[in-house]
């Protein structure tokens, strides 16, 4: 298992189910989803802190994979592996997480001043500044 913290990004939990992710017994968020044409099944549990725990299972021999966690392994099929993990991920970071970068009490004060006002919400134009909004 590996977690995964996306840095300044917090949690939207109304675009969880829109996404895909589903409550499970424990009252965890939970996504599934078959990587590599189905040969890996991805399952992602939302932690309360608004991390996530990933398990990469084998679809054939029902074993945890992990080599695409290890820096020490190379090869072209682990490539592989690794970049569909991450893209999963990406994804999820795109759709179910808004940018939390100003964390301190007078921005977040600043910030509910500026839509209370003029009903804006902040906007992240530059993906190569994603801590720089207008």
């Amino acid at each position: 298992m590996a977690t995964v913290r996306f840095e300044n990004k917090r949690v939207n939990m109304s675009k969880l189910s829109q996404f895909g992710f589903e409550p499970n017994q424990n009252g965890q968020y939970q996504f599934r989803t078959l990587i590599m044409q189905g040969q890996f099944e991805m399952i992602i549990e939302l932690n309360t802190d608004g991390s996530l725990n990933t398990i990469l299972t084998d679809t054939t021999t029902s074993e945890v994979y992990v080599l695409h966690l290890t820096s020490q392994v190379h090869g072209q099929f682990v490539g592989q592996v690794a970049q569909a993990y991450q893209d999963v991920l990406y994804n999820i970071e795109q759709h179910c997480y808004d940018n939390d970068v100003f964390q301190s009490t007078p921005e977040r004060k600043l910030i509910a001043q500026v839509k209370a006002v003029y009903g804006d919400n902040l906007e992240f134009l530059w993906p190569k500044f994603p801590q720089n909004a207008v």
